[in-house]
């Protein structure tokens, strides 16, 4: 059957699993997933002396985030294979197991020796964990906005896939909390040697939790409908590569200011402030919660917006905005709290512009065919080649004092998406 995007198949029956059931399964186990998978970035200049002792505190974290690049390394490959997985054999079960994957890092990484009990082998094996983090998080950002997009009500799709992104958001205000508290409330010595592994054990158990969640609800109705109309096996990969392959560039491009942005103003900003300024990491953390707190109810808003006026308005305004908010963040930047504060609520808020409408953006798209491989294979490639790179890239730049350098990468990011927001057809009325 050959489908277009906007086109694919009408389901009338009702699904099995309520909707409000299916996506609060959907959220939890997306909020564990990337509970785990940006936890490292929070503990990573605690536990970097412990994996990587150089005696240069810059070169371990340097160290440190490099490991962390490996698992972005990894996400394109996790896309194809977990996003064939959705298309061929379902949502459900590429979901199931990319939260067991990633628990399982998690509670390796926590129980795992340090390179002065291992030596060598303690990096590595580090490493090969971050591997198997990267290959689960390549298949869930696509699969997991393609399920909440399947079970939204029409007109009400932007809204749906935005608890993608809310979950994230509180997966990632969890998890600086969580970062913030182990820093804050425990002694240096304590925090050093076994205080940092405690939030990657928690994802660990957490994983659990939505395993179970996301074993509990039905496959989505759109994807039940397809499969049950089709004669011949599914050939997701092929039908991507050839009949889907401009959509394919298309979303990714679409995702390479999202990644930039969402590095930028939620991930890298705690230990940018604290490597450029005298604000301490602990003080630069807490910064960073508090625009979390301004984030999180945006995004329905947002979402709203972007299912009464369109995808394309709210995308645009997005790469505007950054645009012009990246010079005060890289290079104006200074030791005044209340300035960090400004910045960070600000770039919070444009971050939620995108939020609230991403998922929709790319997973509308695609047809029901295609969408798991399409929207896992496209976002994997973006956060793989940006972020798999910016941070060091920043890091490297910040200690050799060229911040506005790094304002222009941001710059070109939104120039780059900013064109693809606007050729991109608007697909806020078309059907799924």
């Amino acid at each position: 059957m050959n489908e277009n995007p906007g086109r694919a198949v009408s389901v009338t029956d009702a699904p099995t699993t309520p909707r409000w059931r299916a996506v609060w399964a959907g959220a939890i186990g997306n909020f564990t997933e990337f509970f785990d998978w940006t936890i490292y970035g929070y503990m990573a200049p605690v536990f970097a002396a412990q994996f990587f002792p150089t005696g240069n505190q810059a070169a371990s974290l340097l160290l440190a985030f490099s490991t962390f690049a490996l698992g972005y390394l990894m996400r394109p490959i996790g896309g194809l294979v977990l996003g064939r997985l959705a298309d061929a054999g379902g949502r459900r079960n590429a979901l199931s197991l990319a939260i067991l994957l990633m628990g399982l890092g998690s509670l390796v990484i926590g129980l795992l020796p340090t390179y002065a009990t291992l030596g060598l082998a303690a990096p590595i094996l580090l490493g090969l964990m971050r591997l198997l983090q990267g290959f689960s998080a390549g298949g869930e950002g696509g699969v997991s906005a393609t399920f909440l997009l399947e079970f939204a009500p029409p007109g009400r799709r932007a809204l749906a896939g935005s608890w993608r992104d809310f979950s994230s958001g509180v997966s990632l205000f969890a998890a600086l909390g969580v970062a913030t508290a182990v820093t804050s409330l425990l002694p240096a010595d304590a925090l050093s040697s076994w205080g940092w592994r405690l939030p990657f054990l928690l994802g660990a158990v957490l994983a659990l939790v939505g395993l179970v969640l996301r074993r509990s609800v039905t496959e989505t109705p759109a994807f039940a409908a397809h499969r049950d109309s089709q004669d011949d096996a599914p050939r997701p990969v092929h039908d991507l590569l050839g009949r889907d392959r401009r959509s394919l560039v298309r979303v990714m491009i679409i995702g390479v200011l999202p990644m930039v942005a969402f590095l930028t103003w939620q991930i890298y900003l705690p230990t940018y402030i604290s490597s450029v300024t005298d604000i301490p990491l602990a003080m630069a953390q807490q910064i960073s919660l508090l625009g979390a707190v301004v984030y999180l109810p945006l995004i329905p808003v947002m979402a709203i917006l972007a299912d009464r006026f369109g995808r394309r308005p709210m995308m645009i305004a997005f790469a505007v905005a950054s645009a012009i908010w990246a010079y005060p963040t890289y290079v104006l930047l200074s030791s005044s709290t209340s300035f960090v504060l400004l910045v960070t609520i600000v770039g919070n808020v444009i971050v939620a512009m995108m939020g609230g409408c991403i998922s929709a953006t790319m997973a509308e798209q695609f047809p029901t065919a295609t969408r798991g491989s399409g929207v896992s294979l496209a976002y994997a490639v973006s956060a793989s080649v940006i972020g798999g790179t910016f941070p060091i890239i920043v890091t490297y730049l910040a200690a050799q004092g060229s911040r506005s350098i790094i304002f222009l990468i941001v710059v070109v990011a939104a120039l780059v998406s900013g064109i693809a927001f606007y050729l991109m057809p608007e697909t806020r009325d078309t059907r799924v």
